[in-house]
């Protein structure tokens, strides 16, 4: 599944474009789902939007509130995103970075375990 949203602050932030391949019913991203998140470059309202291609790679669910966040990557931007399962970009920039900071932990313990 492909889908498109765009970055909150740019000229077209109210339009979300989705596109979906693959799972014509699905509602909830998947891992290996993408997303294409148009915005502009470093947060620059005056540049022309870009787009860029992201990889959902995990999945977390808030213990607190039971609500599952997508942990999504960009190999091209080396950069990572959190979005609501839906694929909505996360606001909160510390709610988004307390979800980042489980998912690598996470992946963290996994590769430790699959290196003993």
């Amino acid at each position: 599944m492909t889908r498109v949203k765009d970055e909150p602050g740019s000229r077209d932030a109210n339009i979300a474009t989705v596109n979906m391949e693959h799972h014509a019913h699905a509602e909830e991203l998947e891992l290996q789902d993408r997303i294409i998140v148009r915005g502009p470059v470093n947060g620059n309202p005056q540049a022309a939007p870009v787009e860029r291609e992201f990889e959902v790679v995990g999945i977390i669910e808030d213990s607190d509130s039971g609500a599952h966040f997508a942990v999504c990557y960009s190999e091209a931007a080396d950069e990572f995103i959190v979005t609501d399962k839906t694929g909505g970009l996360v606001e909160s920039e510390s709610l988004a970075q307390d979800i980042l900071n489980d998912f690598l932990e996470q992946a963290g313990d996994a590769v430790a375990e699959d290196g003993q």
